[in-house]
Order: C-alpha cells, then structure tokens, then sequence
C-alpha cells in the first residue's frame, strides 16, 4: 500500500463525496411531475459519477494485477467527473510510476539540494578553470531541471478559457479546465526536480512527469534513439525493465548550455556500455 500515493486516496475521497452531493441534490428537485432542469441534469450527472466512480475503485485493484488497464481505466473514470476529477488521476499516474520502478533507489531531496547546479554552469569546466581532477569530479555532477514555466502559462490560460466557456453553458469548458488543474500540478510537483543528470558513477534521472527521481548505475541504462525532439533511455536492473522517453523541451536553460551538458550525460552513458 505503500505505493499508493496520498493524493490518489485524497481525490477519491472528493469524488465520493461529489456523488453523495449529487445524490442528495437529486433527491431535493424530485417532486412528483414537477421535473425542472436541475432535476434533470442531476440525473444524468448522478449515473455518470457512479459508474465514474466504480470505474476508480476497480482501477486501484488493477494497479497491482494488470497496471496499464488500471492506467486507461483510471484515466476515463477521472474524465467523466472533470475537473475534479484529475485530482484521482494525477494520484492514480504517481501511484502507478511508483509500482513500475520499484526496485530502483529514489534521489534523496538533500541530496538534491547539496548538487543545484545554477543556469550557464554546467560542469564542463576548461582546463584553465580547475585540476583535472576536479574537472572530472564536475563532469560527473552535471543536472538538467525541469523547465517549469510552460506549465504554469497553459495551467492558467486553459483554467481562464474553460471557466468562460462553462460561464457560457458549454459543458466542454471542464475538459480544459481540468488540463489547466493538470499543468498546474504538474509545475508545482516538477519545479526544482532534476529531469536527468550524473553524480558519481550513476544516472540521475526522473522516468516520467509523474514520477520520483531515481539514481541508477549507467551500465544498467542504454542510449536507444535520440533526435532533436527527444531521447530514450533503456533502463534495465533486477526488478524493472522499460524504456523512457525525455523530450528536450522540458529541460530549462540556454540552448548551449542544454546541449553540452546532454552531451556529456550521453557521453559517459555511452563510454559505460563500450567498456
């Protein structure tokens, strides 16, 4: 039960709670032949949330028999109660990251802060500025953040225009203001988390935007496709075994400064494997 996250617990909890509203709202505007609209829309809103929300419990058994049909089912039960919904679903995603790279050690937070690499630092110090010795030390200590900013600008943007268009009597607002509540979590969750750097002899790396960050020894992780877009990595340890895909999108600062420091991530990647 560990690892199941406590927002997932926390939003179907809310979800209950909105059925029982539901319920008791249906029940206060039935009244004979005197069905006006909000007795109406209850009633199609109430099975909705039930079938939504039996649809959230049979997932969380799912996630330990059959995850990726968990994953889907998850998914459409928290998109028949958006908004509020993705509070379930964001906590469902963490749980289900969780299950899948259990076995791999989690990148401690102080460990984290004792590394911050600040912007246009990257490490790749030239012989000029320190030791060999301590230029190789820097060259194992290179991290790439999230770029969290986009996250925040469309968070809001799709809250502002999904609340006008549900001001408007268009049910379809709530889809983009569930993405909004989506990107806004996901800002917050991800602002000063490492996407992938090196310390030492290992690979700092968070798999997924849903996931904790992890450390693992580069000869349990291979090069398997990079482009201008995106790279894969090909993690495989004792207990876990799957490919992730980065986009380099998602990594904060200068194009310079991304561009070598993935250089020298890949490149000590890529030195492990041909030893």
């Amino acid at each position: 039960m560990k690892r199941i996250s406590l927002m997932l617990w926390i939003g179907l909890l809310i979800n209950i709670l909105i059925t029982c509203i539901a319920w008791f709202n249906l029940s206060e505007t039935a009244g004979g032949y005197d069905y006006d609209n909000s007795h109406l829309v209850w009633s199609i809103v109430l099975p909705l949330f039930i079938v939504a929300l039996a649809m959230q419990i049979a997932s969380i058994g799912l996630l330990f028999l059959a995850p990726k049909a968990g994953r889907i089912i998850a998914g459409i039960g928290a998109f028949f109660m958006l908004p509020i919904g993705m509070v379930f679903f964001i906590g469902y995603m963490s749980s289900y990251e969780k299950k899948s790279n259990q076995g791999m050690t989690v990148f401690s937070s102080p460990e984290e802060e004792n590394n911050i690499n600040t912007e246009g630092k990257t490490g790749l110090n030239t012989p000029a500025e320190g030791s060999t010795e301590e230029n190789t030390e820097m060259n194992e200590s290179v991290k790439l953040y999230f770029k969290t900013t986009p996250f925040f600008i469309n968070g809001v943007v799709f809250i502002v225009l999904g609340g006008v268009i549900m001001v408007m009597g268009l049910g379809t607002g709530s889809i983009l203001v569930g993405a909004g509540v989506l990107a806004l979590v996901n800002g917050f969750r991800l602002n000063n988390r490492v996407v992938i750097g090196l310390s030492k002899n290992e690979l700092i790396i968070t798999p997924g935007l849903y996931s904790e960050t992890y450390r693992v020894p580069y000869n349990n992780v291979k090069v398997t496709h990079m482009d201008n877009r995106l790279f894969k990595l090909h993690i495989q340890t004792p207990d876990v075994d799957k490919v992730c895909t980065l986009r380099k999108a998602w990594l904060e600062g200068e194009r310079d400064y991304v561009s070598s420091a993935m250089a020298n991530i890949l490149s000590n990647l890529t030195e492990s494997h041909a030893a």
